[in-house]
Formats: structure tokens, sequence, C-alpha cells
């Protein structure tokens, strides 16, 4: 994985702990693991990110923080994978959602409105909840289990580099 890249973007522990918003979390952000890049912080951090993206809930960030301190993934991570739902993604996000909701509690297409009214939400909204969650989840887990894939095969190229070049110096 491209580590020193991903590196240079993050903020460091030392930075995080002298903010002075996150004074109140005291000596939590001491954990290792909610900033170093391991294959298991960053799998962790995936899943949790990309859960809380598709949360209809405000403060999206802060519940991707807490899951990554719960959880023990990489903080910066988590909370920078919340932002993959913005405003140019939304559309996709409440769409893929409500229908996720929408094939599992049984119900149909819905008709955009001209206005959008409470009558309207009211019909609406357990499915999209529902899809929310199903969606987060499905996200989350196919983001976890990507990373690792992809962390795998990652180290496995390297060990076979290594082993050319190793062979190729022996010749």
């Amino acid at each position: 994985m491209p580590r020193k890249f991903i590196k240079r973007w993050l903020p460091d522990a030392d930075t995080l702990r002298k903010t002075p918003g996150l004074k109140f979390l005291g000596n939590v952000l001491d954990d290792p693991h909610l900033f170093h890049l391991s294959r298991r912080s960053v799998a962790v951090a995936f899943l949790v990110g990309l859960f809380f993206c598709y949360i209809p809930t405000p403060g999206q960030a802060f519940l991707a923080a807490f899951g990554a301190l719960a959880l023990r993934g990489n903080l910066p991570i988590a909370v920078a994978l919340v932002w993959v739902s913005n405003p140019f993604t939304l559309p996709f996000f409440v769409l893929s959602a409500y229908g996720a909701g929408a094939l599992v509690l049984g119900g149909g297409a819905i008709d955009l409105p001209d206005s959008i009214t409470w009558a309207w939400l009211e019909t609406i909204w357990q499915p999209f909840l529902l899809g929310s969650v199903i969606m987060g989840v499905i996200a989350g887990g196919v983001g976890f289990l990507a990373i690792n894939v992809l962390w795998r095969i990652s180290v496995a190229r390297r060990w076979m580099r290594r082993l050319r070049e190793r062979g190729s110096k022996m010749d």
C-alpha cells in the first residue's frame, strides 16, 4: 500500500492531541492503532467510515471518529471517508438507500413530487432509514474486505519482487 503517500496527507497524533477541541479525549488518542497504517487499522477505518457515510445524520464525522476509537481503527482515514457522501454524491446515496430499503420492505418505486412535503416524507422515511443501514453495512463490509485483499496482494507482489531481485543478484 502507498504508505508514504497516505502519511503525507494525514495529521499525526501530536497535532491532534494539541487541538483544543480534542482535549476532552485525554489519553484516548495515545492508542497507536488510531494513527498506525497497518492492514487491520486501515481496514477497520474503511468499515467505519463507509458505514457512517450512508447514515443520514448530522455529525457523521464524529460518529465515525467514535467508531474508530471503539474499534481501534485508523482515526483520520475513518473520518475522511465520511466525506465520500457529499452534495455531489448525495443523490446516489439517497436513491440506493431508498431502493435497498424498499426492496427489503416490499415497497415499490416512488414518484418525486413537485415539492417536498411532510406527507411525502412520511411515506419514504422507513425504507430510506432501513436502506441506509443496509447499504452502510454493505459498503463498510466491501471496503473492509477490499482493503484486506488489496493489502495482501500488495505484500505478495513486494515479496515476489524481492525474490526476483535476490535471484538476479545471485546469478
